[in-house]
Formats: structure tokens, sequence, C-alpha cells
């Protein structure tokens, strides 16, 4: 379910969040561009799916198109199964974007320290 939020609740639940170290809800944008918070556990994981700071400069471009993409239909449409099923398949098409990238061009992944 998605509730709004108004500046005061979004600062004091994102100082909370550092706090724990966890994130248990989700500040997304509504329709109207307002800030809503989510406490579904499937949303929140999956939307954490699509976080592309990890890596290179060069293959964020590609994901995080599917970052803005899952962001702006989950504002757009809510939550709920379908919304979930929704979620888990472009985590799985922006996968393959980002290894068709690197297979396109492997000199991507140079700029990526990897252990």
């Amino acid at each position: 379910m998605l509730m709004r939020l108004t500046p005061t609740h979004v600062e004091r639940l994102r100082a909370a969040q550092r706090g724990a170290g966890v994130q248990k809800y989700l500040i997304i944008p509504d329709k109207e561009g307002c800030p809503t918070m989510s406490s579904n556990p499937s949303t929140v994981h999956l939307l954490s799916l699509f976080s592309y700071m990890h890596l290179p400069p060069s293959l964020q471009i590609v994901s995080r198109k599917f970052h803005d993409l899952a962001h702006d239909l989950v504002s757009t449409y809510g939550e709920g199964p379908e919304t979930s099923a929704m979620l888990r398949k472009l985590v799985e098409a922006k996968d393959c974007a980002v290894r068709q990238a690197v297979i396109t061009d492997p000199g991507l992944t140079a700029d990526r320290n990897v252990d």
C-alpha cells in the first residue's frame, strides 16, 4: 500500500533508515510527484535490484533506464501481485541488457575493479 508523505515525514523516515542501516520502507513519487511510502516487502526488495551505482559508468547508462522505468511503473500502477510479477520480469530484462552490453563491447567492464 502506498501512503502519501509530507516533507517532514520523508526526512524523519530517511533519518531513521540511516540510523538502522536497513531499508524497510521505500520512498517513491506518486503520479503527481508527491512522495509516497511503500512497506510492501516484495516491492522494496524488487526495486532494490534496480540499483546501478555499483556498476561502471558505461553500464550504469544501460541499467539506469530500467531503474527509472521500474520506479515510474510502481508510481503509476501501485503495488500488487501483478506489479511484483512485472518487476521480476523487468529485473530479468535489465540483467539481459547489461550482459548483452558487455558481450557487444567487453571493454565496458574495464573501469571496474573486480575482486
